[in-house]
């Protein structure tokens, strides 16, 4: 077929869009620990967490995020069979504050964790 019609020859695809960088909060320090998870900013319509204080007991850590570069950690694991997420924040006075969420699930907390590392929750 010389002058035959090849299906979609005629279509104009549409220019790829730019992927836009990941927006991350700019570390207060340098960060030396490559590879570490640094969760993203909290988003204008980002969910609450509920925080309180801690129980004292010791958290069994199974994910962190970065603790060198920002003044704000979060760790998240184990207390006597329930998961939490502690948080960590370095104030520049050198005193620290520590938060807890209530002890649930773990498909609760893996969500909460989510949230946290993209930006969702605070």
């Amino acid at each position: 077929m010389a002058g035959g019609y090849v299906y979609g020859a005629s279509r104009q695809r549409a220019p790829r869009p730019e992927p836009r960088p990941a927006e991350s909060a700019a570390p207060s320090r340098p960060c030396f620990t490559p590879g570490a998870v640094h969760p993203a900013p909290p988003a204008p319509a980002a969910a609450h967490l509920p925080w309180h204080s801690p129980t004292g007991d010791r958290l069994r850590v199974q994910r962190h995020t970065c603790e060198s570069c920002r003044d704000t950690s979060f760790e998240y694991g184990l207390i006597g069979g329930r998961y939490r997420i502690r948080r960590t924040v370095r104030r520049p006075s050198g005193i620290w504050t520590v938060h807890e969420t209530p002890a649930v699930r773990k498909d609760v907390a893996l969500w909460w964790w989510q949230g946290l590392l993209s930006g969702q929750a605070e």
